[in-house]
């Protein structure tokens, strides 16, 4: 990618910080984090083992955090300020 993201779909389904809801449209459209607090994370991206459709970055899986498996990763995420 232009911004030097690599290796981000296909390896591993990704933790993010975003508690799981059903619906985002009242979050609005812009980064929408998800609820406060739950019972799910969100799992971004999908792993070697998914189907071709579920491999891109935007893919959203949900699951008990509580679960952990080898094809579960992190997502690392850095706030840019000024996107060139």
């Amino acid at each position: 990618s232009p911004y030097g993201a690599l290796d981000m779909s296909g390896n591993a389904e990704e933790w993010v910080r975003d508690w799981h809801t059903n619906s985002y449209e009242e979050l609005g459209t812009r980064n929408p984090t998800g609820p406060a607090k739950g019972f799910m994370r969100v799992l971004r991206g999908g792993d070697a083992c998914d189907k071709a459709e579920y491999l891109g970055t935007t893919a959203r899986d949900r699951l008990d955090p509580s679960v952990t498996k080898l094809r579960h990763g992190i997502r690392c995420a850095k706030k840019v300020t000024n996107p060139q």
